[in-house]
């Protein structure tokens, strides 16, 4: 009676699925998620790609995060991305997800080969609480792997990516967090969410949406409303700059190309205020209040936004997707002065702005 259980369970391991990609899988045309999504959420689903369902077997695959993985992977193939930071958040918010990520790999093998040692290493790696992203891609040259894994804090429920005008969006009770909201006039919002909380939609147009809890981002999502969720970005690749001249002047022409996409007329460039930014690049510690008091402006309508990444167009998203910077990138009439410097490799912006 004692050899029961022991002849139970090695019958059992003869007879469990196997967890390893055949060879015809391998080799068959890789199935993918889609990239496009009309609501925020996460769903833990199984991949309908055998190799990515027997890999991310013991994982929390899910099929927004991988439908990002997927944008991210057909961009790669196609040459229209090369996996920037700002390219993989939108490829997020294009997929219906709105958390940040930790972790991103990718992975090229030749085609129908099988996953690379360092692929099931990472995987294996991934707790199981996290959220996975991973798909395959076959390109015409291989394929191609993306892997993505977020660790989301809290969970702010399905939020839709296109409203109706007038609409009021919900969030849930969670107690700790905060919901700050931007216009698309620029105007801010914010709110506690220790109960239930509705915004309404009274403006047409990009709702920018942004969760904290203490100082920590939880969310972050932008809502359309009466308009069509664009499927490109907003910001373009950019030529590396070769001084911080050149580099001011580029991040100006950005930015005024960023007010031309939301309707708003070109900043106009005001001297005084450049001089001021170069001030900011040497003393660190000058807030927008001290240029105001300086410069004889309105402090409530003066502000300093400053940014520094690798390229231009990585500086320009952290300021275009934080909610707290749209009441001046999209005030209606403003004037600016920007300043810029080179360091080890990367660019460091300061802008001022000044609205009547």
């Amino acid at each position: 009676m004692r050899l029961m259980p022991l002849i139970f369970a090695v019958l059992c391991i003869g007879c469990a699925p196997k967890t390893i990609p055949t060879q015809t899988e391998m080799e068959a045309r890789p199935h993918l998620p889609s990239p496009f999504s009309n609501a925020y959420t996460r769903e833990a689903q199984h991949s309908k790609d055998p190799v990515v369902a027997k890999i991310a077997a013991e994982k929390t695959w899910d099929i927004r995060l991988s439908g990002a993985a997927a944008g991210l992977a057909m961009g790669w193939i196609e040459r229209r991305s090369n996996l920037e930071p700002w390219q993989v958040r939108e490829a997020l918010w294009q997929a219906g997800y709105a958390y940040p990520i930790q972790q991103m790999q990718t992975w090229r093998v030749a085609i129908g080969e099988s996953p690379p040692e360092s692929l099931t290493a990472w995987i294996a790696d991934v707790p199981e609480t996290a959220d996975l992203g991973l798909v395959r891609a076959r390109g015409p040259d291989g394929d191609y792997w993306v892997g993505l894994v977020a660790n989301v804090s809290r969970d702010i429920g399905a939020q839709p990516r296109q409203m109706h005008l007038g609409s009021r969006l919900k969030f849930d009770a969670l107690p700790g967090a905060e919901v700050i909201a931007a216009s698309p006039a620029g105007g801010l919002m914010q709110v506690d969410l220790e109960q239930e909380q509705l915004v309404r939609l009274d403006l047409p147009g990009e709702w920018l949406f942004e969760v904290r809890e203490n100082t920590a981002l939880v969310a972050r999502f932008p809502v359309y409303v009466d308009l069509v969720p664009p499927k490109g970005t907003v910001l373009t690749v950019q030529q590396a700059p070769q001084s911080a001249d050149a580099a001011a002047s580029q991040f100006t022409s950005l930015l005024n190309d960023v007010r031309a996409v939301y309707g708003k007329e070109q900043f106009r460039s005001d001297d005084l205020l450049r001089a001021a930014a170069h001030s900011v690049l040497d003393k660190r510690t000058t807030t927008a209040r001290d240029v105001a008091t300086k410069l004889g402006l309105n402090p409530n309508t003066t502000w300093r936004l400053e940014c520094a990444a690798p390229t231009l167009e990585a500086c320009a998203d952290q300021l275009l997707w934080n909610p707290r910077a749209r009441p001046s990138l999209l005030s209606a009439t403003a004037t600016s002065g920007f300043a810029a410097e080179l360091v080890n490799g990367r660019i460091h912006v300061v802008v001022l702005i000044s609205a009547p």
